[in-house]
Protein backbone atom coordinates (compact mmCIF):
# COMPACT_ATOMS: atom_id res chain seq x y z
CA UNK A 1 0.00 0.00 0.00
CA UNK A 2 1.23 3.29 -0.74
CA UNK A 3 0.62 6.50 0.61
CA UNK A 4 1.04 10.02 -0.48
CA UNK A 5 1.01 13.17 2.04
CA UNK A 6 3.05 16.01 3.32
CA UNK A 7 2.04 17.98 5.65
CA UNK A 8 0.37 21.30 5.02
CA UNK A 9 2.08 24.52 6.27
CA UNK A 10 0.26 28.13 6.71
CA UNK A 11 2.68 30.99 5.38
CA UNK A 12 2.51 34.81 5.38
CA UNK A 13 3.11 36.85 2.46
CA UNK A 14 4.40 40.85 2.83
CA UNK A 15 2.36 42.98 0.53
CA UNK A 16 1.51 46.30 0.85
CA UNK A 17 -0.59 49.02 -0.69
CA UNK A 18 2.89 49.72 -2.13
CA UNK A 19 3.61 46.04 -3.89
CA UNK A 20 4.19 46.25 -7.60
CA UNK A 21 2.15 43.67 -9.63
CA UNK A 22 4.10 40.62 -10.84
CA UNK A 23 3.75 41.34 -14.33
CA UNK A 24 4.28 38.44 -17.08
CA UNK A 25 2.96 37.48 -20.74
CA UNK A 26 1.07 34.54 -22.17
CA UNK A 27 2.20 33.67 -25.76
CA UNK A 28 -1.97 34.38 -26.97
CA UNK A 29 -4.89 35.36 -24.95
CA UNK A 30 -6.98 32.56 -23.25
CA UNK A 31 -9.60 30.86 -26.17
CA UNK A 32 -11.30 29.53 -22.73
CA UNK A 33 -11.99 29.34 -19.61
CA UNK A 34 -13.52 26.21 -18.20
CA UNK A 35 -10.79 23.57 -18.37
CA UNK A 36 -13.11 21.18 -20.16
CA UNK A 37 -12.81 23.23 -22.92
CA UNK A 38 -8.76 23.31 -23.37
CA UNK A 39 -6.90 21.81 -26.27
CA UNK A 40 -3.81 22.32 -24.97
CA UNK A 41 -1.46 23.82 -22.55
CA UNK A 42 -1.26 27.55 -24.30
CA UNK A 43 -3.34 29.06 -21.10
CA UNK A 44 -1.94 26.86 -18.07
CA UNK A 45 0.45 29.58 -16.72
CA UNK A 46 -3.26 31.59 -16.18
CA UNK A 47 -5.54 28.44 -15.67
CA UNK A 48 -3.02 27.12 -12.73
CA UNK A 49 -3.80 30.42 -10.68
CA UNK A 50 -7.19 30.56 -10.23
CA UNK A 51 -7.91 26.91 -10.10
CA UNK A 52 -6.12 24.00 -7.68
CA UNK A 53 -6.45 20.69 -7.68
CA UNK A 54 -5.56 17.50 -5.37
CA UNK A 55 -1.73 17.61 -6.00
CA UNK A 56 0.87 20.01 -7.50
CA UNK A 57 4.38 18.63 -8.77
CA UNK A 58 7.08 19.83 -7.66
CA UNK A 59 11.12 18.77 -6.96
CA UNK A 60 10.47 15.37 -8.78
CA UNK A 61 8.01 14.72 -6.25
CA UNK A 62 3.69 14.76 -5.91
CA UNK A 63 2.75 17.81 -3.39
CA UNK A 64 -0.49 17.73 -1.94
CA UNK A 65 -2.40 21.25 -2.74
CA UNK A 66 -6.27 20.53 -1.48
CA UNK A 67 -5.58 16.98 -1.10
CA UNK A 68 -4.69 15.41 2.28
CA UNK A 69 -3.49 12.30 1.25
CA UNK A 70 -4.27 9.45 -1.28
CA UNK A 71 -3.92 5.70 -0.49
CA UNK A 72 -3.86 2.67 -2.46
CA UNK A 73 -6.51 -0.12 -1.50
CA UNK A 74 -6.64 -3.37 -3.68
CA UNK A 75 -7.85 -3.77 -6.99
CA UNK A 76 -7.19 -0.40 -8.39
CA UNK A 77 -8.96 1.89 -6.05
CA UNK A 78 -7.59 4.66 -4.67
CA UNK A 79 -8.83 6.97 -1.69
CA UNK A 80 -8.19 10.73 -1.47
CA UNK A 81 -8.82 12.71 1.57
CA UNK A 82 -9.36 16.50 1.14
CA UNK A 83 -7.87 19.22 3.55
CA UNK A 84 -10.93 20.07 6.13
CA UNK A 85 -12.47 23.72 5.79
CA UNK A 86 -11.59 23.96 1.89
CA UNK A 87 -13.63 27.36 0.62
CA UNK A 88 -14.29 28.43 -3.15
CA UNK A 89 -12.84 31.94 -3.37
CA UNK A 90 -16.87 33.36 -2.49
CA UNK A 91 -16.45 31.61 1.02
CA UNK A 92 -18.36 28.55 0.10
CA UNK A 93 -17.50 25.08 0.87
CA UNK A 94 -15.57 22.91 -1.52
CA UNK A 95 -16.23 19.70 -1.11
CA UNK A 96 -15.76 15.90 -2.86
CA UNK A 97 -18.61 16.15 -4.95
CA UNK A 98 -17.07 19.45 -6.93
CA UNK A 99 -14.32 17.12 -7.81
CA UNK A 100 -16.98 14.37 -8.90
CA UNK A 101 -18.56 17.41 -11.05
CA UNK A 102 -15.42 18.12 -12.65
CA UNK A 103 -14.55 14.97 -13.79
CA UNK A 104 -18.25 14.54 -14.71
CA UNK A 105 -18.08 17.41 -16.69
CA UNK A 106 -15.05 16.55 -18.53
CA UNK A 107 -16.45 13.31 -19.96
CA UNK A 108 -19.76 14.31 -20.77
CA UNK A 109 -20.16 13.37 -24.42
CA UNK A 110 -22.35 16.52 -24.93
CA UNK A 111 -19.36 18.90 -23.55
CA UNK A 112 -17.09 16.97 -26.13
CA UNK A 113 -14.07 17.89 -24.01
CA UNK A 114 -10.54 17.30 -26.25
CA UNK A 115 -9.25 16.38 -23.15
CA UNK A 116 -11.17 14.03 -21.68
CA UNK A 117 -8.68 11.21 -22.38
CA UNK A 118 -7.16 12.32 -19.09
CA UNK A 119 -9.39 10.32 -17.15
CA UNK A 120 -9.56 7.17 -19.40
CA UNK A 121 -8.02 5.48 -16.43
CA UNK A 122 -10.81 5.35 -14.81
CA UNK A 123 -13.41 2.51 -14.98
CA UNK A 124 -16.10 3.16 -17.75
CA UNK A 125 -14.54 6.84 -18.21
CA UNK A 126 -14.53 5.82 -22.92
CA UNK A 127 -18.19 4.62 -22.54
CA UNK A 128 -18.87 7.69 -20.97
CA UNK A 129 -17.50 9.60 -23.42
CA UNK A 130 -18.46 7.91 -26.26
CA UNK A 131 -22.10 8.48 -24.84
CA UNK A 132 -22.45 3.81 -24.32
CA UNK A 133 -22.63 4.04 -20.39
CA UNK A 134 -24.06 6.45 -18.52
CA UNK A 135 -22.46 8.73 -16.26
CA UNK A 136 -23.33 7.36 -12.99
CA UNK A 137 -20.97 4.23 -13.55
CA UNK A 138 -17.94 6.11 -14.15
CA UNK A 139 -15.66 5.34 -11.20
CA UNK A 140 -15.55 8.27 -9.48
CA UNK A 141 -17.54 9.36 -6.19
CA UNK A 142 -17.78 11.20 -3.13
CA UNK A 143 -17.74 9.10 -0.23
CA UNK A 144 -17.86 12.48 2.22
CA UNK A 145 -17.82 15.76 1.63
CA UNK A 146 -13.94 15.44 2.63
CA UNK A 147 -13.64 11.82 0.31
CA UNK A 148 -12.77 10.93 -3.12
CA UNK A 149 -12.90 7.19 -4.40
CA UNK A 150 -11.29 6.47 -7.81
CA UNK A 151 -12.22 2.78 -9.36
CA UNK A 152 -9.24 2.57 -12.31
CA UNK A 153 -9.53 -0.21 -15.11
CA UNK A 154 -6.03 -1.20 -13.62
CA UNK A 155 -4.26 -0.03 -10.80
CA UNK A 156 -1.75 2.72 -12.81
CA UNK A 157 1.16 5.00 -11.09
CA UNK A 158 0.25 7.49 -14.29
CA UNK A 159 -2.94 8.34 -12.44
CA UNK A 160 -1.45 9.28 -9.14
CA UNK A 161 0.71 11.98 -11.29
CA UNK A 162 -2.51 12.98 -13.27
CA UNK A 163 -4.39 14.23 -10.29
CA UNK A 164 -1.56 16.97 -10.49
CA UNK A 165 -2.87 18.01 -13.99
CA UNK A 166 -3.71 21.65 -14.52
CA UNK A 167 -7.39 20.34 -15.83
CA UNK A 168 -8.37 18.05 -13.07
CA UNK A 169 -10.17 20.73 -10.78
CA UNK A 170 -13.25 20.70 -8.93
CA UNK A 171 -16.51 22.54 -10.73
CA UNK A 172 -18.67 24.19 -8.70
CA UNK A 173 -22.72 23.45 -8.80
CA UNK A 174 -23.21 27.02 -10.64
CA UNK A 175 -20.86 26.41 -13.10
CA UNK A 176 -22.79 26.73 -16.32
CA UNK A 177 -24.01 30.18 -15.11
CA UNK A 178 -20.53 31.34 -14.40
CA UNK A 179 -19.57 30.44 -18.16
CA UNK A 180 -22.48 32.62 -19.21
CA UNK A 181 -21.22 35.41 -16.59
CA UNK A 182 -18.04 36.13 -16.54
CA UNK A 183 -17.31 37.62 -19.72
CA UNK A 184 -19.76 40.58 -18.41
CA UNK A 185 -17.90 40.68 -14.51
CA UNK A 186 -14.69 38.16 -14.57
CA UNK A 187 -15.02 38.30 -10.71
CA UNK A 188 -18.13 36.51 -11.11
CA UNK A 189 -15.95 33.55 -11.49
CA UNK A 190 -15.06 31.08 -8.79
CA UNK A 191 -11.87 29.68 -7.39
CA UNK A 192 -10.61 27.40 -5.92
CA UNK A 193 -6.74 28.52 -6.62
CA UNK A 194 -4.17 31.29 -5.02
CA UNK A 195 -5.88 33.83 -7.00
CA UNK A 196 -9.15 35.17 -8.17
CA UNK A 197 -9.70 37.24 -11.66
CA UNK A 198 -10.11 41.05 -10.85
CA UNK A 199 -10.26 42.30 -14.74
CA UNK A 200 -10.48 41.37 -17.55
CA UNK A 201 -9.71 43.63 -21.15
CA UNK A 202 -9.91 41.62 -24.31
CA UNK A 203 -6.86 41.75 -26.38
CA UNK A 204 -4.51 43.33 -23.61
CA UNK A 205 -4.37 41.93 -19.91
CA UNK A 206 -6.11 39.99 -17.08
CA UNK A 207 -5.54 40.87 -13.97
CA UNK A 208 -5.16 38.95 -10.94
CA UNK A 209 -5.99 39.39 -7.39
CA UNK A 210 -5.25 37.28 -4.15
CA UNK A 211 -7.97 34.90 -2.96
CA UNK A 212 -8.28 34.95 0.80
CA UNK A 213 -10.06 31.60 1.11
CA UNK A 214 -7.30 29.92 -0.51
CA UNK A 215 -6.10 27.15 2.25
CA UNK A 216 -2.46 28.97 1.79
CA UNK A 217 -2.98 31.80 3.63
CA UNK A 218 -1.62 35.06 3.25
CA UNK A 219 -1.76 38.30 1.12
CA UNK A 220 -0.11 38.07 -2.48
CA UNK A 221 0.71 40.42 -4.42
CA UNK A 222 -1.77 41.21 -7.48
CA UNK A 223 -0.80 39.36 -11.25
CA UNK A 224 -0.98 40.89 -14.75
CA UNK A 225 -0.67 39.14 -17.85
CA UNK A 226 -0.17 40.67 -21.32
CA UNK A 227 -0.54 38.74 -24.23
CA UNK A 228 2.97 38.89 -26.49
CA UNK A 229 3.60 36.64 -29.25
CA UNK A 230 7.45 37.66 -30.18
CA UNK A 231 10.30 36.53 -27.84
CA UNK A 232 11.78 39.66 -29.10
CA UNK A 233 9.03 41.88 -27.55
CA UNK A 234 8.43 40.25 -24.59
CA UNK A 235 12.32 40.92 -24.29
CA UNK A 236 12.49 43.95 -25.08
CA UNK A 237 9.26 44.75 -22.04
CA UNK A 238 11.75 42.98 -19.81
CA UNK A 239 14.56 44.84 -19.89
CA UNK A 240 12.35 47.96 -19.90
CA UNK A 241 11.32 46.96 -16.15
CA UNK A 242 7.50 46.00 -18.14
CA UNK A 243 8.01 42.27 -17.12
CA UNK A 244 8.82 40.69 -13.98
CA UNK A 245 8.83 37.10 -15.42
CA UNK A 246 10.15 36.27 -19.53
CA UNK A 247 8.95 32.65 -19.61
CA UNK A 248 11.94 31.71 -22.53
CA UNK A 249 14.76 33.96 -23.29
CA UNK A 250 16.29 32.92 -26.74
CA UNK A 251 19.20 31.31 -26.52
CA UNK A 252 21.25 34.04 -28.74
CA UNK A 253 21.04 36.13 -25.40
CA UNK A 254 22.26 33.47 -22.94
CA UNK A 255 26.05 35.03 -22.69
CA UNK A 256 24.64 38.09 -22.15
CA UNK A 257 22.29 37.23 -18.90
CA UNK A 258 24.06 33.72 -17.92
CA UNK A 259 25.93 35.48 -15.33
CA UNK A 260 23.37 38.29 -13.81
CA UNK A 261 21.03 37.44 -10.65
CA UNK A 262 17.74 37.43 -13.31
CA UNK A 263 18.91 34.12 -15.07
CA UNK A 264 17.22 30.86 -14.13
CA UNK A 265 17.74 27.24 -16.11
CA UNK A 266 14.87 24.96 -15.85
CA UNK A 267 15.14 21.52 -16.73
CA UNK A 268 12.34 20.11 -18.69
CA UNK A 269 11.20 16.63 -19.37
CA UNK A 270 10.38 17.16 -22.96
CA UNK A 271 10.70 14.81 -25.59
CA UNK A 272 11.67 17.10 -28.91
CA UNK A 273 12.72 15.57 -32.04
CA UNK A 274 13.16 15.26 -35.67
CA UNK A 275 10.94 12.98 -37.15
CA UNK A 276 11.11 10.98 -40.15
CA UNK A 277 8.34 10.58 -43.09
CA UNK A 278 7.71 6.49 -43.12
CA UNK A 279 8.59 6.24 -46.54
CA UNK A 280 12.03 6.93 -46.06
CA UNK A 281 14.31 3.57 -46.12
CA UNK A 282 16.40 2.86 -42.91
CA UNK A 283 19.71 3.15 -45.21
CA UNK A 284 18.32 6.97 -45.55
CA UNK A 285 17.96 7.45 -41.98
CA UNK A 286 20.47 6.22 -40.46
CA UNK A 287 22.85 8.56 -43.19
CA UNK A 288 20.93 11.64 -42.16
CA UNK A 289 21.18 10.73 -38.26
CA UNK A 290 24.54 9.80 -38.63
CA UNK A 291 25.64 12.62 -40.47
CA UNK A 292 25.10 15.42 -37.89
CA UNK A 293 27.86 17.51 -36.16
CA UNK A 294 26.29 16.77 -32.94
CA UNK A 295 28.99 18.21 -30.92
CA UNK A 296 28.58 21.75 -33.05
CA UNK A 297 24.84 21.64 -32.71
CA UNK A 298 25.41 21.72 -28.88
CA UNK A 299 27.31 25.00 -28.99
CA UNK A 300 24.81 26.68 -31.05
CA UNK A 301 22.26 26.30 -28.20
CA UNK A 302 25.30 26.42 -25.38
CA UNK A 303 23.43 23.18 -23.93
CA UNK A 304 24.72 21.22 -21.26
CA UNK A 305 24.40 18.00 -23.34
CA UNK A 306 24.25 16.84 -26.64
CA UNK A 307 21.69 16.39 -29.22
CA UNK A 308 20.84 13.26 -30.71
CA UNK A 309 20.10 12.06 -27.41
CA UNK A 310 16.53 11.98 -25.60
CA UNK A 311 15.62 14.93 -23.77
CA UNK A 312 14.11 12.69 -20.99
CA UNK A 313 16.22 12.82 -17.38
CA UNK A 314 17.93 9.98 -16.32
CA UNK A 315 16.02 9.01 -13.49
CA UNK A 316 13.39 7.51 -15.72
CA UNK A 317 15.71 5.30 -17.67
CA UNK A 318 18.79 3.03 -17.26
CA UNK A 319 20.60 5.07 -19.76
CA UNK A 320 20.61 7.72 -22.31
CA UNK A 321 21.04 5.84 -25.78
CA UNK A 322 22.36 8.69 -28.53
CA UNK A 323 22.95 9.27 -32.26
CA UNK A 324 26.41 9.59 -32.73
CA UNK A 325 28.29 11.56 -35.60
CA UNK A 326 30.13 9.57 -38.17
CA UNK A 327 31.51 10.49 -41.38
CA UNK A 328 29.04 9.39 -44.20
CA UNK A 329 29.66 8.96 -47.82
CA UNK A 330 28.38 11.37 -50.03
CA UNK A 331 28.29 8.39 -52.44
CA UNK A 332 25.64 6.57 -50.77
CA UNK A 333 23.36 9.36 -50.26
CA UNK A 334 23.19 10.32 -53.62
CA UNK A 335 22.55 6.88 -54.86
CA UNK A 336 19.77 6.75 -51.89
CA UNK A 337 18.42 10.08 -53.24
CA UNK A 338 18.40 8.33 -57.22
CA UNK A 339 16.37 5.43 -55.47
CA UNK A 340 14.43 7.40 -53.62
CA UNK A 341 13.42 9.26 -56.93
CA UNK A 342 13.40 5.80 -58.95
CA UNK A 343 10.17 5.10 -56.65
CA UNK A 344 8.12 7.67 -57.52
CA UNK A 345 8.85 10.25 -54.60
CA UNK A 346 7.79 13.30 -56.83
CA UNK A 347 10.43 15.80 -54.41
CA UNK A 348 13.48 16.13 -55.92
CA UNK A 349 15.15 17.82 -52.03
CA UNK A 350 13.98 16.67 -48.70
CA UNK A 351 12.07 18.87 -46.86
CA UNK A 352 12.32 19.82 -43.57
CA UNK A 353 9.10 21.55 -41.98
CA UNK A 354 8.80 23.18 -38.60
CA UNK A 355 6.35 25.29 -36.69
CA UNK A 356 7.47 28.99 -36.58
CA UNK A 357 5.86 28.90 -32.13
CA UNK A 358 9.06 27.76 -31.57
CA UNK A 359 10.19 31.25 -32.00
CA UNK A 360 14.01 32.09 -33.13
CA UNK A 361 15.59 29.41 -31.81
CA UNK A 362 14.04 27.01 -33.92
CA UNK A 363 14.54 29.03 -36.91
CA UNK A 364 18.67 29.81 -36.46
CA UNK A 365 18.34 25.37 -35.50
CA UNK A 366 16.87 24.64 -38.58
CA UNK A 367 18.94 26.53 -40.72
CA UNK A 368 22.07 24.99 -39.04
CA UNK A 369 21.03 21.62 -39.88
CA UNK A 370 20.71 22.76 -43.89
CA UNK A 371 24.17 24.00 -43.99
CA UNK A 372 25.51 21.04 -41.74
CA UNK A 373 23.96 18.16 -44.26
CA UNK A 374 25.33 20.68 -46.96
CA UNK A 375 28.45 20.05 -45.39
CA UNK A 376 28.85 16.53 -44.51
CA UNK A 377 26.86 15.18 -47.18
CA UNK A 378 26.22 17.16 -49.96
CA UNK A 379 22.54 16.86 -49.01
CA UNK A 380 20.41 19.66 -50.60
CA UNK A 381 17.78 20.29 -47.75
CA UNK A 382 15.03 22.65 -47.96
CA UNK A 383 13.65 23.89 -45.10
CA UNK A 384 10.25 26.04 -44.16
CA UNK A 385 8.60 27.41 -41.15
CA UNK A 386 4.92 27.46 -40.95
CA UNK A 387 1.71 28.50 -38.82
CA UNK A 388 1.42 26.08 -36.01
CA UNK A 389 -1.98 25.67 -36.71
CA UNK A 390 -1.39 24.77 -40.54
CA UNK A 391 1.83 22.71 -39.38
CA UNK A 392 0.02 20.25 -37.55
CA UNK A 393 -2.57 20.04 -40.07
CA UNK A 394 0.10 19.46 -42.32
CA UNK A 395 1.41 16.22 -40.05
CA UNK A 396 -1.88 14.90 -39.47
CA UNK A 397 -2.64 14.59 -43.00
CA UNK A 398 0.04 14.09 -44.76
CA UNK A 399 3.84 14.79 -43.07
CA UNK A 400 6.55 16.35 -45.08
CA UNK A 401 10.21 14.03 -45.20
CA UNK A 402 11.53 15.27 -41.84
CA UNK A 403 9.76 17.57 -39.08
CA UNK A 404 10.59 18.99 -35.98
CA UNK A 405 8.09 17.95 -33.20
CA UNK A 406 7.79 18.39 -29.31
CA UNK A 407 6.46 16.20 -27.01
CA UNK A 408 5.40 17.64 -23.74
CA UNK A 409 4.22 14.81 -21.92
CA UNK A 410 1.28 15.76 -18.97
CA UNK A 411 3.28 13.49 -16.54
CA UNK A 412 6.83 12.80 -15.53
CA UNK A 413 6.48 9.48 -16.76
CA UNK A 414 8.32 7.92 -19.62
CA UNK A 415 5.24 6.13 -20.97
CA UNK A 416 3.61 9.67 -21.34
CA UNK A 417 6.31 10.55 -23.64
CA UNK A 418 6.38 7.98 -25.80
CA UNK A 419 2.96 7.53 -26.17
CA UNK A 420 2.54 9.41 -29.02
CA UNK A 421 4.48 6.90 -31.18
CA UNK A 422 2.27 3.64 -30.66
CA UNK A 423 0.07 2.59 -33.18
CA UNK A 424 -3.04 4.30 -33.67
CA UNK A 425 -2.35 7.97 -31.41
CA UNK A 426 -3.41 10.55 -33.47
CA UNK A 427 0.07 12.32 -32.66
CA UNK A 428 2.19 9.36 -34.26
CA UNK A 429 3.08 11.42 -37.59
CA UNK A 430 6.13 9.18 -37.51
CA UNK A 431 3.11 6.61 -38.76
CA UNK A 432 4.85 3.80 -36.42
CA UNK A 433 3.10 0.40 -36.68
CA UNK A 434 5.35 -1.19 -34.37
CA UNK A 435 3.02 -4.00 -31.39
CA UNK A 436 6.57 -4.85 -29.47
CA UNK A 437 6.75 -1.09 -28.67
CA UNK A 438 2.91 -0.52 -28.09
CA UNK A 439 3.58 -3.29 -25.49
CA UNK A 440 6.45 -1.90 -24.12
CA UNK A 441 4.39 1.47 -23.33
CA UNK A 442 1.64 -0.39 -21.63
CA UNK A 443 3.78 -2.53 -19.50
CA UNK A 444 5.18 0.84 -18.50
CA UNK A 445 2.42 1.68 -16.72
CA UNK A 446 2.03 -1.19 -14.46
CA UNK A 447 5.32 -2.37 -13.66
CA UNK A 448 7.60 -1.75 -10.82
CA UNK A 449 9.96 1.27 -11.10
CA UNK A 450 13.24 -0.55 -12.14
CA UNK A 451 11.36 -2.72 -14.39
CA UNK A 452 10.11 0.96 -15.81
CA UNK A 453 13.22 2.15 -16.79
CA UNK A 454 14.79 -0.75 -18.21
CA UNK A 455 11.20 -0.09 -20.67
CA UNK A 456 11.85 3.34 -21.51
CA UNK A 457 15.50 2.38 -22.42
CA UNK A 458 14.53 -0.72 -24.60
CA UNK A 459 11.85 1.80 -26.22
CA UNK A 460 14.45 4.87 -26.51
CA UNK A 461 16.71 2.77 -28.42
CA UNK A 462 14.59 1.24 -30.83
CA UNK A 463 13.37 4.78 -32.02
CA UNK A 464 17.22 5.83 -32.03
CA UNK A 465 18.64 2.48 -33.28
CA UNK A 466 16.02 2.02 -36.33
CA UNK A 467 16.89 6.03 -37.09
CA UNK A 468 12.82 6.64 -36.63
CA UNK A 469 13.86 10.07 -34.71
CA UNK A 470 16.43 12.39 -33.73
CA UNK A 471 15.83 13.73 -30.55
CA UNK A 472 17.09 17.34 -30.21
CA UNK A 473 18.37 16.56 -27.04
CA UNK A 474 17.44 17.66 -23.11
CA UNK A 475 15.35 20.87 -23.11
CA UNK A 476 16.69 23.34 -20.19
CA UNK A 477 13.98 26.46 -20.09
CA UNK A 478 15.94 29.90 -19.90
CA UNK A 479 13.69 32.52 -18.12
CA UNK A 480 14.15 35.38 -16.33
CA UNK A 481 12.63 36.43 -13.38
CA UNK A 482 13.67 39.73 -11.22
CA UNK A 483 15.71 39.60 -8.02
CA UNK A 484 12.95 40.71 -5.71
CA UNK A 485 10.49 38.34 -6.79
CA UNK A 486 10.57 34.97 -5.08
CA UNK A 487 8.44 32.15 -4.71
CA UNK A 488 7.98 31.82 -8.53
CA UNK A 489 7.98 28.10 -9.49
CA UNK A 490 8.31 26.72 -12.57
CA UNK A 491 8.57 22.93 -12.44
CA UNK A 492 9.59 20.48 -15.28
CA UNK A 493 6.34 20.08 -16.60
CA UNK A 494 6.06 23.51 -17.37
CA UNK A 495 3.46 24.17 -14.83
CA UNK A 496 3.30 27.79 -13.08
CA UNK A 497 3.06 28.18 -9.64
CA UNK A 498 2.43 31.66 -7.92
CA UNK A 499 0.90 30.30 -4.31
CA UNK A 500 3.75 31.47 -2.64
CA UNK A 501 4.70 34.62 -4.46
CA UNK A 502 6.39 37.30 -2.50
CA UNK A 503 7.75 41.11 -3.02
CA UNK A 504 10.67 42.28 -1.36
CA UNK A 505 11.94 45.65 -2.89
CA UNK A 506 16.24 45.86 -3.61
CA UNK A 507 18.28 47.96 -1.44
CA UNK A 508 19.57 50.83 -4.00
CA UNK A 509 23.33 51.43 -2.93
CA UNK A 510 23.83 54.99 -2.69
Amino acid sequence: MKILGVFCFFYGVFATADTPAFRFHLLNEPNALRTIDQKNSGSSYFLSQINAGLFRYQNQTLEPDLAEKCTWKPKGVLVCDLKKDLKWSDGTALTAEDFVRGFSELLKPENNSPRADILFDLKNAKDVYTGKKKLQSLGVRAVSPTRLRFELGQKSEDFLYKLAHPLLVPWPLNGQAQKNSVLQKPSNWKSSGAYVISQWIPTQKIELSNNEFYWKKGTRPKIEMVFVQEDSVALNLFEKNELSFLRRLPTAHIPRYQRKPEYREVPQIRFDYLGFHPRHPIKLRQILASSLSYPEWQKLYQAKEPPGCPGLPLFLMDRRPCHQFQTSSKKDYDDLMKARRESGVPQTKIELMFSKQGGDDHQRSMEWLQGNWKKNLGADISIQGIENKIFVEKLEKDPPDLFRKGVAPEIPTCSAALDVFTSGHPENYIRLKEPKFDQWIDQMRTVDEKKRKALCTKALEYLIGEALVIPTGPIYFTILVRPEWSGVKLNELNHLDLSELSYQPREINK
